[in-house]
């Protein structure tokens, strides 16, 4: 189980502290650097400004020189390149190579122009005794939960700023992938993503969230109502275009009518596993009707359009006519 996020104890005396270069990018070598029109050995795990060491989770920024030649990068305390970009006019670019600055472990150039702030998110690991792992975005001082990976392999991610995080996804090892929202102690789950392609979806409020919704790889929609635990399915929309009504309660459901995409519209009766056909509306409007148990159902009756009305008989599939009554009280009856 990952720690609860306000129980964490941040302190650097408790953790180990790691920063996340782009991998190939600072080089912890040495190499030849002219300045002021000498050259000099200058590692990259010094500062190219002030020529001290840069601490283990200290910002630290580095240019981009590597990415456009075979030459690694220079790093600079983030003090130290600000002051020189403010003497400079505000440009955030490497004073040595002229190239542009980026962010330690992020590869994003932090672009600004002539009295632009600086704003530069460092990222840091510390690591718990347990295994897990949490992971910190943000200048010292204002730091903020991004991460937590726990050493079963669960991954939480985390947005909103120090002290107000809010857990708004998890990642399970099965492939599983569970969504939240609501601010930090109020997180509520509103989508699931399955690892056989299903997405659940819940609404309520953290600890009755209910599921109303699950979309199916094919393209079925189902449809839920009822509190926590009790939901039960009321609708499902097919790839077909065909609509299902369900009632009953959990456990019980069954299936009551069918909207099919021409209009037509099938009505059916009987306890779940049983449901027998009693009804079809056509799209003509002609309304017929049937009897019997399900997979036996027979014609019985046909209301037409014009208001006659046409009695049958027989078992399934060999249904005949017996009697028609027309409009006008006419009634006619036939024999064979």
């Amino acid at each position: 189980m990952l720690p609860a996020l306000d129980k964490l104890t941040l302190q650097t005396g408790a953790w180990l502290v790691t920063t996340e270069p782009l991998p190939g990018t600072v080089d912890t070598s040495c190499e030849s650097d002219e300045v002021g029109g000498k050259k000099r050995k200058v590692p990259t795990c010094v500062c190219a400004i002030c020529y001290e060491e840069i601490d283990a989770d200290a910002l630290y920024l580095y240019c981009s020189r590597e990415k456009n030649s075979d030459k690694t990068s220079h790093t600079f305390h983030r003090s130290c390149l600000q002051r020189q970009a403010e003497v400079q006019w505000g440009r955030l670019k490497c004073p040595l190579c002229n190239t542009p600055v980026v962010e330690a472990g992020t590869a994003r150039t932090v672009a600004a122009g002539e009295g632009a702030q600086w704003v530069v998110a460092r990222r840091v690991q510390r690591v718990q005794p347990d295994g897990s792992v949490v992971c910190l975005e943000g200048d010292e001082g204002v730091e903020r939960v991004v991460l937590l990976e726990a050493s079963d392999g669960q991954v939480q991610h985390y947005e909103g700023k120090k002290g107000e995080e809010r857990m708004v996804r998890a990642h399970f090892t099965d492939g599983q992938v569970d969504h939240y929202e609501g601010k930090r102690g109020e997180e509520r789950v509103v989508r699931v993503n399955l690892q056989n392609g299903q997405v659940q979806h819940y609404e309520g409020k953290r600890g009755e969230e209910r599921l109303v919704r699950v979309h199916f790889p094919d393209g079925q929609v189902n449809h839920y109502e009822g509190k926590q635990g009790e939901e039960r399915l009321v609708r499902a929309h097919l790839q077909n275009g065909q609509v299902h009504h369900y009632e009953g309660k959990r456990a019980e459901v069954r299936r009551v009518r069918v909207h099919f995409p021409d209009g037509q519209v099938t009505h059916y009766e009987g306890k779940q596993g049983e449901e027998r056909l009693v009804r079809v509306h056509l799209q003509n409007g002609q309304v017929n009707h049937y009897e019997g148990n399900k997979e036996e159902e027979r014609l019985v009756r046909v209301h037409s359009q014009n208001g006659q009305v046409h009695h049958y008989e027989g078992e399934k599939g060999e249904e005949r006519s017996v009697r028609t009554h027309f409009a006008d009280g006419r009634v006619e009856h036939y024999d064979g």
